[in-house]
């Protein structure tokens, strides 16, 4: 026999140790919809993640689409080289060239955000 109890989340995050114990995983309804206590807490963590502006946006989608199997640094490196570079032949294309400019548009403060959401990015591949 199942049997369901509502608790009430104010912070924090959620375990299935909170909520059953057993081999059931505990699962979350929020309109109508079943998530998983992992689920519940991944979709948390994107709502706190900062918002980015468009020229932000650019420069983490160029970042992660350059970004292959572990090399968060050489990313990086490849950012700044496109930067100072992106009119080399073999490199220049309308996404590099839109990738620069809209880094070029950005303050240390908006750069920095686009970082840290990579980075987070990055680790969840890692954990993957």
């Amino acid at each position: 026999m199942n049997v369901s109890k509502e608790h009430k989340i104010t912070t924090g995050t959620i375990s299935g140790a909170t909520f059953v114990s057993g081999d059931i995983e505990p699962s979350i309804i929020v309109g109508g919809k079943s998530y998983t206590a992992s689920e519940f807490n991944k979709a948390v963590e994107m709502l706190k993640q900062p918002q980015l502006n468009e020229n932000q946006q650019i420069v983490l989608e160029w970042l992660k689409k350059n970004y292959f199997d572990s090399y968060f640094k050489a990313v990086i490196s490849n950012l700044f080289f496109f930067i100072r570079h992106d009119d080399i032949d073999g490199f220049p294309n309308e996404t590099s060239h839109k990738m620069v400019e809209a880094y070029g548009q950005l303050s240390n403060k908006e750069f920095a955000k686009v970082l840290e959401v990579f980075s987070r990015w990055v680790q969840e591949q890692e954990e993957e």
